[in-house]
């Protein structure tokens, strides 16, 4: 490949940047956490997170846009699953463990990949004192809530991270989290908690 670079020719403008889908769909999935109404701007109107929000509605969230804003309020969290054509469409979408598990405290999650991708997340859900049921296909997670806990992710998955602080906002009095991720998602998820008035403390980027 030859590439011709001409110079001296001034560049201005302005450009708008638009809002990462993957800070756009961990912080939907955060939205299910409360009750009241969240609102995300310049969130990307991306097909991944046309799909993301198709999940969240299907949990009882409701969803209007203004220009690239969404305004999102779940009263309640009406299910309990998650599908295999939602997980093998989306392998993020396990991050609806957390507000189904943090405001029902059960949760079935149907699975056809090797189990060793959840290996980490399901690692992280026992150590927090949770129960886990392999039947076939299909997880069952009971969860319940705790005083305090001091965890370590089996890998700096960002996922994992986003599912542990999600359900720590609302299940744990004071929970540690070590080998974290630090990905700009975790700290826009992180920002949003603590706008809700959680007490976070992350030294280094790798406890929380």
């Amino acid at each position: 490949m030859r590439l011709l670079v001409e110079g001296s020719v001034p560049l201005n403008g302005s450009y708008q940047v638009a809002g990462s889908s993957n800070e756009a769909i961990t912080l939907i999935a955060a939205s299910l956490l409360t009750d009241q109404a969240v609102t995300l701007h310049r969130a990307p109107q991306t097909a991944a997170v046309r799909q993301w929000l198709g999940m969240a509605q299907a949990l009882g969230t409701q969803s209007t846009w203004d220009g690239s804003s969404i305004r999102l309020q779940t009263p309640r969290v009406t299910g309990r699953h998650i599908s295999n054509a939602e997980t093998n469409r989306m392998v993020a979408s396990i991050l609806f463990l957390a507000p189904i598990l943090a405001q029902r405290q059960h949760a079935t999650l149907d699975w056809s990949q090797p189990l060793g991708r959840l290996f980490t997340h399901l690692t992280a859900l026992r150590d927090l004192g949770f129960r886990i049921e392999v039947q076939g296909n299909r997880l069952n997670i009971t969860a319940q809530p705790w005083e305090q806990h001091d965890i370590t992710l089996m890998e700096s998955s960002v996922t994992a991270t986003a599912l542990v602080i999600m359900l720590s906002a609302v299940l744990g009095r004071q929970t540690t989290l070590r080998h974290a991720a630090s990905e700009p998602q975790i700290r826009a998820l992180l920002a949003l908690l603590g706008r809700w008035a959680c007490t976070l403390r992350g030294p280094a980027a790798t406890c929380w």
